[in-house]
């Protein structure tokens, strides 16, 4: 369910708010978001249980963590 919000996020310019909730920056009805989120949720997933979606996804975090040492 936590990459399902990541996912929905991403996709449909979600931001956080001071309280923890996601608020929406768009005018999309939730039940288009939701959507949208179970049309790509399926190749999502394929693609980072994939040995080619498990590298990108560590070299993602990788890069990230070099830019957080290199912000602080």
């Amino acid at each position: 369910m936590n990459l399902l919000i990541k996912i929905l996020a991403f996709l449909c310019w979600l931001r956080k708010d001071r309280s923890g909730e996601y608020k929406l920056r768009s005018y999309l009805p939730k039940h288009e978001l939701e959507a949208i989120v179970r049309t790509f949720y399926p190749a999502v997933i394929e693609f980072f249980e994939s040995e080619e979606g498990k590298k990108a996804f560590e070299a993602w975090k990788e890069k990230r963590n070099i830019q957080n040492i290199a912000n602080k």
